[in-house]
């Protein structure tokens, strides 16, 4: 239950639980060049490694995004 709960509420990530080894894995869903997946016996440490895992990604699209503006601004001026 915990695992389908979080895999509906975490979009960019397919979430389940394995049985066998009794932990929780996330694959990201997003383009990435290796496969992305975390595990972690607990939700709470898995959407730890989810977040962090979530950091390089988050921080390029703020790289673009600035390029952008400053793009914008050079135009505006």
């Amino acid at each position: 239950m915990a695992a389908a709960r979080l895999d509906r509420a975490e979009r960019a990530w397919a979430v389940l639980y394995g049985v066998g080894r009794r932990r929780f894995y996330a694959f990201a869903q997003w383009t990435v060049e290796e496969p992305l997946v975390v595990e972690a016996p607990t939700v709470e440490e898995l959407l730890d490694q989810m977040r962090e895992a979530e950091v390089p990604r988050l921080g390029a699209a703020a790289q673009a995004s600035a390029a952008r503006s400053k793009n914008f601004e050079g135009r505006a001026a």
